[in-house]
């Protein structure tokens, strides 16, 4: 009694394996999106008064969910705006997880990671866009 059989520490072995091979597969894409990732992401930097103001939205696809970059003009103070964008993931269906502001270069830059509940969920796009309008209005 409180001994494993070999067949036991076998299999636990076998499932921990597969665990890491599949680990090794997401950090994998995860580093590959990374490496392409500056283009995809919202710019930081204000070229011009249009593009300072304009809020730019990138939705990715993480382990177990969703991380979203938002990026748009402002300031600190104007960051009302964060707790209408986190009532719009809730009517998604998504959970976040954790939530950073910053500001760059006259911007202020969301992070937001959120857990998908529903497994079939995968409009990332369409997300994009619902905050990407939502954004417009609040600005306006």
């Amino acid at each position: 009694m409180g001994k494993r059989s070999l067949a036991e520490h076998m299999n636990e072995a076998v499932n921990y394996i597969k665990h890491l091979q599949t680990r090794i597969k997401v950090l994998g894409r995860r580093r590959d999106e990374l490496k392409i990732g500056t283009s995809s992401l919202p710019s930081l930097s204000a070229s011009s008064s249009t593009s300072s103001t304009s809020p730019r939205v990138a939705v990715h696809p993480c382990f177990g969910g969703v991380e979203i970059v938002i990026s748009r003009g402002g300031s600190v103070e104007q960051g009302l705006v964060l707790s209408r964008l986190l009532k719009i993931l809730l009517g998604q269906g998504l959970t976040v997880i954790s939530c950073a502001t910053t500001q760059v270069n006259g911007r202020l830059v969301y992070t937001i990671q959120s857990e998908v509940s529903d497994p079939a969920w995968g409009d990332f796009s369409g997300l994009q866009q619902i905050l990407t309008e939502s954004l417009t209005r609040f600005s306006n």
